[in-house]
């Protein structure tokens, strides 16, 4: 359908269409993944602000140079063509120019609206993943909060330390015990991510020996989800997280997950304070993942000492 939307805006450049289908396809799975999630109180087809779409017009241009150069099929570094290169930027730049006839923009707007949700969701789960499997975890410039940044030069861009430095502040102070989701009550927003990375990072660094020598054991939780232990001596800690979402929820996991017997005792999470029990069976107890994961919530993590 966007294809067909933007047809108007595709050139003939030495007797082919530009942009080619790859690039085309690329161009919008960019602009998809860059496309700011809804602003509250607005109708699904809402266009971000002009400002926006100028600064992202730019970042596009770069961008889609930048790749169609390296792939080596039209233009390369080494050889340019002006043509299909300009060819390709008009097509950037005028699909990303609304207008009253234009449906391009609001139909890319209502996807992100169905989508959006769903993707914060999914950005946190891989945070948590991030940040507790094997490995040492590399934060990249800044992206302690939502980054939307392209390649090069894009994610070059100066980092904004005073703005992390005073979000860290308010996650931070005053929250104990202390609940993740107190500030994943809008997605969208940057606290959401900071406040989960910083509390895993303290858990780090207060477990160190875990994170960094434990053992690592994957765990069968069903469909939806991704879970595993880490064990050092005493020490052990659960990772699971949710890696299929609905469109409009969460309903699209395993009811139940069957953990090993060995892992019966009483977890308590770092990340919402909650306490769970998990009763010794024969071999393996199901644990509804309610339990485990509530609604709205998209990773937990527990830890338990035997002391």
């Amino acid at each position: 359908r966007w294809r067909r939307l933007n047809k108007p805006h595709r050139q003939v450049v030495r007797g082919k269409l530009t942009p080619d289908t790859n690039s085309e396809y690329l161009y919008y799975q960019t602009l998809f993944g860059l496309w700011p999630a809804p602003r509250p109180q607005r109708r699904a087809d809402d266009l971000p602000s002009r400002e926006w779409l100028e600064t992202s017009r730019q970042r596009l241009v770069e961008y889609m140079r930048k790749a169609a150069r390296e792939a080596k099929t039209r233009t390369s570094w080494t050889e340019t063509d002006p043509q299909y290169e300009k060819a390709l930027l008009d097509f950037v730049s005028r699909t990303l120019t609304p207008n009253d006839d234009a449906h391009f923009l609001p139909d890319l707007a209502r996807l992100t609206a169905l989508t959006a949700t769903a993707g914060f969701r999914s950005a946190l789960s891989r945070v948590l993943l991030q940040l507790t499997v094997p490995g040492i975890p590399d934060i990249y410039q800044g992206s302690e909060l939502w980054s939307f940044t392209l390649v090069d030069p894009d994610n070059r861009r100066p980092v904004d330390f005073e703005l992390r430095s005073r979000l860290l502040g308010e996650v931070v102070a005053g929250d104990e015990p202390f609940d993740v989701r107190r500030h994943q009550t809008n997605l969208h927003e940057h606290r959401a991510k900071l406040a989960l990375v910083a509390r895993l990072l303290r858990v780090r660094r207060e477990h160190h020996h875990l994170f960094l020598e434990g053992d690592y054991s994957p765990l069968d939780v069903g469909d939806g989800l991704f879970a595993f232990t880490r064990r050092w001596r005493d020490e052990r800690c659960i990772t699971i997280a949710r890696t299929s979402f609905a469109r409009a929820g969460m309903e699209e996991v395993s009811d139940v997950a069957s953990l090993p017997d060995e892992l019966a005792g009483r977890w308590t999470s770092p990340l919402t304070s909650r306490t769970i029990d998990l009763v010794r069976d024969e071999g393996l107890h199901e644990v509804a993942v309610g339990t485990l994961l509530p609604d709205g919530l998209s990773c937990e993590l527990f830890l338990r000492s035997q002391g």
